[in-house]
């Protein structure tokens, strides 16, 4: 999981609280949870939430757009 230009801060698995980690990314498996945090601050603009599986021979993908108020109803 990843949000283009953004770092996320993961503040919790499976309904525990951890100490935040600052990430780029971060991979979930099959059943986990994660709590996190991010930071609105960019410029105003259109940015990706990706989601992709890392299973061998399979490319599920699965995108989001983040659209900050007064920006383009482009995608990125």
């Amino acid at each position: 999981m990843s949000v283009d230009e953004h770092e996320i801060t993961l503040v919790a698995t499976d309904g525990y609280r951890i100490q935040p980690v600052p990430v780029e990314s971060f991979i979930i498996n099959p059943g986990e949870r994660y709590d996190f945090e991010m930071e609105a601050s960019k410029e105003v603009n259109n940015y990706w939430f990706r989601f992709k599986t890392l299973e061998i021979g399979v490319d599920h993908i699965a995108e989001a757009i983040i659209r900050y108020k007064g920006a383009s109803n482009e995608e990125p």
